[in-house]
């Protein structure tokens, strides 16, 4: 599936390269905040605040330009039941690989844009972590590959991007069995980055 991811990603930058005036490319950091929700009213969720880090690449025509990014990242939240017997810290270390198409309003060192596309995430490490009471839910359980939508917008002042964005998963992450048969659970999340441009 990673495979697929880039050779979309190639598809994508030599259908653009025709018309591209400029290949943008550096480094990125950001921070989010990621929720988790679920299918089930017994369940309540609470939000963690996590770090970003990694690199992107745009590609420039006259007002779009379509931006793939390489991110690093840390998601999830707190699961916790309805009478507060049992709760859950859910950590999902991923690489998450946005494509998004943008548009940019204004020209020169100073310009606002807008973009959205999908993100193909893959998982790298999963941790579950038991505050209190019997655990529940299994590493196993989280699928090995998810895919989001993600849509913003941002500014460019001279070689700093600055973007602000909000990420929700297409389907479920988490597919209960035992005690959590049933159990199907999304994350999203609102993030705020900064990208240098080096080239």
């Amino acid at each position: 599936m990673l495979k697929k991811v880039f050779f979309l990603l190639l598809i994508l930058g030599f259908g653009l390269s025709s018309y591209a005036q400029r290949l943008t490319l550096g480094p990125k950091v950001g921070i989010l905040q990621s929720s988790l929700t679920t299918n089930m009213d017994s369940l309540n969720a609470a939000a963690k605040q996590n770090l970003e880090i990694g690199v992107f690449a745009r590609i420039s025509g006259k007002a779009f330009f379509i931006q793939p990014e390489m991110i690093y990242l840390t998601k999830g939240g707190i699961i916790e039941n309805a009478s507060h017997t049992v709760k859950q810290e859910v950590e999902i270390q991923a690489i998450d690989v946005p494509v998004l198409l943008g548009l940019k309003i204004g020209t020169g060192k100073l310009n606002v844009h807008l973009n959205a596309g999908p993100v193909f995430s893959i998982p790298v490490n999963k941790t579950i972590k038991t505050t209190y009471g019997a655990s529940f839910l299994k590493e196993q359980d989280f699928t090995n590959f998810n895919t989001s939508l993600q849509a913003g917008a941002g500014i460019d002042v001279w070689f700093l991007i600055l973007d602000v964005r909000y990420q929700y998963e297409w389907k479920s992450m988490y597919s209960g069995t035992g005690t959590a048969q049933g159990l199907n659970m999304n994350e999203s999340n609102f993030n705020i980055s900064l990208a240098l441009k080096l080239f």
